[in-house]
């Protein structure tokens, strides 16, 4: 029955005198917070058994709202059950709507994703508190203009974000980039000559180049790497790197020398990798380097060793103190606290 078809409730006897009524009144009072604390008590129990268990029920988002339920806790701080299931409901829209996967993602796979974007996010905010750094609305006006150029225009960026993740265009900020804000100019503190930092966090950078040969239509493997080779030998022999790049490189480091700047390790394929990090300042590959990509000339220009905030921040996420509150996967299980 709808709330305002319910008919009054009427008492059914006259109360007899003023002291009885509140007598009464007294007894009804005490009897209904009572059945609050029962009740209450139950509900609250009950939603956090079904938050637990992950529910999204309509209900229980509102009482993990109102008490706080939280999905995980990092060091001092909680993660809200509501942030949890916000983001894996996005994460799932946007798996359902994208079918290029080669393999079909799991949901504990997408529980994951979120449950480690989750904390992750939690420790650059405790990082960000710790160096006074924050991400103001001036900070995102050109993070969103850089958004909304990737769109033919705003309204069709409001349209295919709601589609994808099902949030406006201000949740996708606020939920997306606003955090990616945050950690670029944590970056920018950490990089700064003057942040001094412990030698765990320094990584080797090469400074390299190259030449890439890929095969042409219906061309032997034999043939492209013939091509290469006769290359190869003409640097041997004298000739300009950036020159022979611009002339025969496939890639779009043609244009640049076949300038690839600096990278750490784990960026490049391996056998790319291998063959760069062996090399010392100003020298050239001695052979050609074969990937998947096809053959390569290398050439590393300088070393160097740099701080890496990648190592500066996984190193946060395995030393910190993860409590997770769900009956779901466990992906911090595996990370070694140090």
């Amino acid at each position: 029955m709808d709330m305002q078809e319910q008919p009054a409730i009427k008492a059914e006897a006259p109360v007899s005198s003023p002291e009885k009524k509140k007598n009464n009144l007294r007894v009804f009072v005490i009897g209904l917070l009572g059945a609050i604390v029962v009740i209450g008590g139950g509900v609250i129990g009950g939603s956090a058994y079904a938050a637990k268990n992950v529910s999204t029920h309509p209900f229980v988002m509102s009482m993990a709202d109102t008490f706080h339920f939280a999905a995980v806790k990092v060091n001092d701080r909680e993660v809200p059950y509501t942030a949890y299931i916000r983001d894996l409901t996005a994460l799932k829209s946007f798996y359902k709507k994208v079918s290029e996967q080669p393999v079909p993602i799991t949901d504990e796979q997408i529980s994951d994703q979120v449950l480690v974007r989750l904390t992750a996010n939690t420790i650059l905010a405790e990082l960000a508190q710790k160096f006074d750094v924050k991400v103001s609305d001036e900070d995102l006006a050109p993070e969103r203009e850089k958004v909304l150029s990737e769109f033919p225009s705003e309204e069709e960026a409001q349209t295919q974000i709601m589609d994808l993740y099902g949030w406006t265009f201000d949740e996708f900020v606020d939920n997306v980039v606003r955090p990616l804000a945050l950690e670029d100019k944590l970056q920018q503190v950490f990089l700064d000559p003057n942040f001094a930092v412990d030698d765990t966090y320094m990584v080797e950078e090469v400074h390299a180049r190259h030449i890439l040969f890929q095969p042409e239509a219906d061309e032997s493997d034999d043939s492209v790497k013939a091509r290469a080779q006769v290359v190869l030998d003409r640097i041997k022999a004298g000739e300009d790197f950036a020159t022979l790049a611009l002339e025969f490189g496939t890639d779009g480091t043609k244009d640049v020398g076949g300038d690839l700047g600096f990278f750490a390790r784990g960026l490049m394929v391996p056998e790319f990798e291998a063959a760069a990090f062996v090399l010392e300042p100003g020298q050239l590959s001695d052979e050609l380097v074969q990937t998947q990509f096809g053959y390569h000339i290398v050439q590393v220009d300088e070393k160097r060793m740099n701080k890496d905030f990648t190592t500066f921040v996984n190193t946060q996420l395995e030393q910190a103190d993860i409590e997770l509150k769900l009956n779901v996967h466990d992906p911090f299980a595996d990370i070694t606290k140090q």
